[in-house]
């Protein structure tokens, strides 16, 4: 476990949620947040955490603003800046005012691993990334888990594993102009996603559970966009899901907990 205080500094709760699940990977344990700069200042202050991470557009001040008071607070802070606005100025600007990095969202943990690593001197096996697969030894078996969208009328649960896509279970166009009716009812929940998300493929994401831990695969023959917490997962890619990761299938936010 690491020792440092990270200061994640983002207005977009998904976002916060994203990094601090990527501090957590390398034992970061003293994560603060903060959803403007006024907030990130009084924080800074008080807490002196050795790392943050600034966005950029955010209301009131922005978070080229925030870097500049924050140096001008700590000269050796050190600071990262994770934006999409990621054009030449705002880029040129970041390093004037004496940001360490920048990371342009949507970014790939490798992107993300190489500043980190970078950043605190990670070299070799003192590298303390947890890799997908490995169990750490205070983690307890999550049996059954549940997907549940945004809108709250469709409910997916996972027993172990599962092949997550759009349904196909009708046996002809006859059966399938029968259901859509009742499956598209957005005050009926259901235990699959409807045929009619047409931006959606029949396999799109493959689940499984490894001692205990949860992962989650982009199928690599998909051609629709998987996120977690809004960061892309190539096709193929395998990455650890855990409760309250928001699982995105082509534009339809799911909640990842476990069953009650």
């Amino acid at each position: 476990m690491r020792s440092e205080k990270i200061l994640i500094v983002d207005d977009a709760k998904f976002m916060r949620v994203a990094l601090k699940r990527l501090f957590e990977k390398y034992g970061f344990e003293h994560i603060l947040e903060a959803e403007d700069v006024a907030e990130a200042l009084k924080v800074y202050s008080s807490k002196k955490p050795d790392f943050v991470t600034m966005d950029i557009t955010m209301p009131g001040d922005s978070g080229l603003e925030g870097l500049k008071k924050i140096k001008e607070m700590d000269p050796a802070a050190k600071v990262l800046m994770v934006s999409a606005v990621s054009n030449k100025t705002n880029i040129v600007t970041a390093f004037e005012l004496g940001a360490m990095y920048f990371l342009a969202k949507p970014f790939t943990d490798k992107a993300f691993d190489a500043v980190i690593t970078k950043a605190f001197n990670f070299t070799g096996s003192a590298m303390p990334l947890k890799q997908a697969g490995q169990q750490s030894a205070n983690m307890q078996p999550v049996k059954n888990m549940v997907l549940t969208a945004d809108s709250g009328n469709i409910e997916i649960v996972i027993s172990g594993g599962a092949v997550i896509g759009k349904c196909h279970e009708c046996k002809d166009d006859a059966e399938k102009g029968r259901n859509i009716a009742r499956c598209s009812a957005e005050n009926e929940k259901k235990c699959f996603i409807p045929c009619g998300f047409t931006n959606l493929s029949d396999q799109q994401v493959n689940i499984t559970c490894d001692n205990g831990n949860y992962f989650v695969t982009a199928v690599a023959e998909s051609r629709f966009v998987t996120k977690l917490n809004l960061i892309t997962i190539s096709p193929g890619e395998k990455r650890l899901i855990r409760p309250g990761d928001v699982l995105t299938l082509s534009g339809i936010d799911f909640t990842f907990n476990a069953v009650k």
